[in-house]
């Protein structure tokens, strides 16, 4: 995602952000300068300007209008609805995009009278009142009328940006009339922040959970949002309309990271993530490492592989290095292109730690963690009582919670900042990769694998239809760590014996590693023998690893390194 610029920060947010009187002040604010009438471009300015130096004006704002306007600029729709107006922005910002692109028409729906009186006064003044439709009152009454005159037969796009709990059940009326179908592209405003789960549950579900939802008792949207939301016009609104909808209609889902107009990140959840750029090019990297207006002390930064290349994978070079040029060079030996994109992700110095959580309709129902490593190879569970457990499951489950009703799998990877002047674990802990390996779960929920596939069960209870259960969480209690002796024999035991022997480590080194070694024998579980069943292990050692090698000896197919326990080789 790339970076906000802080000058077009809108104003903050005050307590009481609209319907004050400010709406109309903007409209004389912007009336007043004769040189923005007829230019929707000036307009926007002007509009922009009032909520960075006045007042703010909860707007879609420039970075999320872009989005918008480059997708209308793609998909070139014919008829536009757009659903909450406010005070114009979006109107002016979409119906100028769909006039470039050669559109028809745009019906704004708005339901509160002086604010449909402020946008037709602003779409007039911008120059777009033949484009333009204002239609007056609540939203699905809006959507009936549309359908009911034959002004309407087909929205090719749908902008959402009004009452929240109100996106699914127009969504739905929209499919009931048939305006609604294949080709419409829906844009849909803060389903993450402050969130939309009924909305994005409906937009991600199948035909079969559409149709069973069908045979359940219907309740109230409002039900799903915290008060603020639900009563954000008010009191709480009675949405009367019950659609159906058409099961048979399949979305295809995206979620896009933006800002909302005062620089909050679109997705924030009052989480920390570290700083992260999408980078395709060498001058993408240098623009980040190197900003040209910065009063902030610059952060170090690592480049990952999206596409996991295994010969850069443990790379972990400090970005920007002492001088540019070098960081230029390095870059430059990495080739970062269209086809061979990365992240430059802020470097968090700390200790790692990996978890594995299942995930049903939004809640966390399993969870495990332990230390991690670049390559693990030992899984030493920490104590689910504990307060760092505690944070990371907590961290996973407002991820959850806001992300919607999601189902599957999460397995995170987290720092530990090395921060000491918090105090708090949950303000130290930072994601930085979200892998999809089940292989945390095997590991350390292998003595309580009953509980472990429960909870990918519940995904088929009957409990998941209610909001209002109280889900448990299995959390793994294992004491036990596992190890892989295939694995320590070569590197606490032979290349220390190695090294000593060729005078590259001392004697205490190998006495140290020694130790480490017989430890391991001692207090861990061989991840693949078990007594009752040795021919995994024989089959690992005896039969999988020396065809391996020779495999690769024969193909020259050279390699770094390899993970016993995961059977990966990493090439060079």
């Amino acid at each position: 995602m790339p970076s906000f610029e802080e000058g077009k920060a809108y104003a903050a947010q005050e307590a009481t952000f609209f319907n004050d009187g400010r709406e109309e002040e903007l409209v004389d604010f912007v009336t007043s300068r004769p040189r923005c009438r007829g230019s929707p471009t000036s307009v926007l300015e002007a509009i922009d300007d009032f909520a960075r130096t006045r007042k703010y004006l909860m707007n879609v704002g420039d970075d999320k209008g872009r989005i918008i306007v480059d997708l209308i600029r793609e998909t070139r729709p014919k008829t536009m609805v757009e659903l909450g107006g406010y005070c114009g922005y979006s109107t002016i910002l979409l119906a100028d995009a769909l006039r470039e692109a050669g559109g028809e028409k745009l019906y704004s729906l708005e339901r509160n009278v002086q604010f449909a009186q402020n946008i037709k006064a602003l779409v007039q003044f911008a120059g777009l009142s033949d484009i333009v439709e204002v239609i007056v009152g609540p939203s699905s009454d809006g959507i009936q009328r549309l359908y009911d005159t034959g002004n309407v037969k087909h929205i090719d796009m749908m902008f959402l940006d009004h009452y929240k709990p109100a996106y699914t059940i127009d969504l739905k009326l929209c499919e009931s009339l048939g305006l609604v179908g294949k080709g419409t592209v829906l844009a849909a405003d803060n389903v993450i922040t402050p969130g939309n789960p009924p909305y994005l549950k409906y937009v991600r579900s199948s035909v079969p959970q559409k149709k069973a939802a069908l045979g359940q008792e219907s309740k109230q949207d409002t039900e799903n949002f915290d008060r603020r939301s639900a009563a954000q016009y008010g009191e709480v609104e009675i949405l009367s309309i019950v659609a159906r909808g058409n099961p048979n209609l399949i979305y295809e889902s995206t979620l896009i990271d933006s800002f909302e107009p005062t620089g909050v990140p679109a997705q924030h959840f009052g989480l920390n993530v570290p700083e992260t750029y999408h980078i395709t090019s060498v001058a993408d990297a240098m623009a980040q490492l190197y900003p040209a207006k910065t009063q902030a002390k610059r952060r170090n930064f690592i480049m990952k592989s999206i596409g996991l290349d295994d010969s850069i994978r443990a790379d972990m070079t400090i970005l920007p290095r002492p001088l540019t040029e070098d960081t230029r060079r390095y870059l430059t030996r990495l080739r970062p292109s269209m086809t061979r994109p990365f992240v430059l992700q802020q470097f968090i110095n700390g200790t790692e730690y990996c978890t594995h959580s299942i995930i049903a309709d939004g809640h966390v129902v399993a969870f495990a963690a332990c230390p991690s490593a670049e390559l693990l190879m030992h899984y030493i569970p920490l104590p689910p009582a504990s307060n760092l457990s505690r944070a990371m499951q907590k961290y996973i489950e407002i991820f959850a919670k806001k992300m919607g009703h999601i189902t599957g799998h999460l397995s995170i990877d987290f720092m530990l900042s090395n921060d000491d002047s918090e105090s708090d674990p949950t303000k130290r802990l930072y994601p930085i990769e979200c892998n999809p390996r089940a292989h945390t779960a095997v590991v350390l929920f292998a003595d309580k694998s009953e509980g472990m596939v429960d909870a990918y069960l519940s995904v088929l209870s009957d409990e998941k239809k209610s909001n209002t259960v109280q889900r448990a969480t299995f959390v793994s209690t294992a004491t036990k760590g596992y190890f892989w002796i295939g694995h320590d024999i070569v590197t606490c035991f032979l290349l220390p014996l190695l090294s000593t022997m060729t005078a590259k480590a001392d004697l205490r080194n190998l006495l140290t590693t020694w130790g480490e070694f017989w430890q391991h024998l001692a207090y861990l579980k061989d991840g693949t023998y078990e007594i009752w069943d040795p021919w995994p292990f024989w089959w690992l050692y005896c039969i999988y690893w020396p065809a391996m090698f020779l495999s690769t000896m024969i193909t020259q197919q050279w390699w770094s390194r390899c993970n016993v326990s995961t059977t990966k080789m990493f090439g060079c």
